[in-house]
């Protein structure tokens, strides 16, 4: 993995744009101040729709739709934080093999400071049943990445995507098949 995430920090960082709560972010710097500050997330694709899960009503960001994904415990790669946060959340099992690195970016959105970001992408199978953690979110839904930006999304979201976008894209139709999705709220 770290071969895969120094290609793409110094690639990232020549076509970086300028986002409002993002910025460049490069977790192998000696001088990273955000080692302990460690966020996963997660575009889960199943034929050709991308998991959203609506945040509970006890969130301070609640009915905001958001990808799988949450912080990092201490001594957890991003890996191992990653694959916990999706069974905690989905109770779906992913193994490091199914997914891969989209991206890393700083993120200043989150309430008690700034954040590494770590972006991933995994290919669920279509027999993999979702069941909620109602205690973390009300709801989910399948959507394409057309529609993905239509929904209320949590803060920095759209622009998470907008930072991984072209090769979302491009995995993402490489993946895709017909699918008809339903919400689940």
């Amino acid at each position: 993995m770290k071969n895969q995430e120094e290609n793409l920090i110094h690639s990232s960082k020549k076509y970086f744009k300028s986002y409002k709560f993002l910025s460049a972010w490069d977790p192998l710097d000696e001088n990273n101040s955000l080692s302990p500050k460690i966020v996963v997330t997660c575009f889960i694709q199943q034929k050709d729709k991308i998991l959203i899960l609506q945040r509970a009503r006890k969130d301070l960001q609640h009915n905001l739709w958001g990808i799988p994904g949450g912080k990092l415990d201490r001594n957890e790669s991003p890996k191992q934080g990653l694959i916990r946060e999706i069974k905690e959340e989905i109770d779906a099992s992913i193994s490091s093999k199914d997914f891969s690195l989209l991206g890393t970016a700083r993120s200043t959105t989150i309430s008690d400071g700034e954040y590494g970001l770590y972006l991933f992408y995994a290919l669920m199978p279509e027999n993999q049943i979702i069941k909620i953690n109602h205690e973390e979110h009300s709801g989910f839904c399948w959507v394409t990445l057309e529609e993905f930006e239509s929904y209320d999304l949590l803060t920095a979201q759209g622009e998470a995507y907008h930072f991984v976008e072209n090769k979302l894209k491009k995995i993402y139709k490489s993946n895709s098949q017909k699918f008809k999705g339903v919400c689940n709220v």
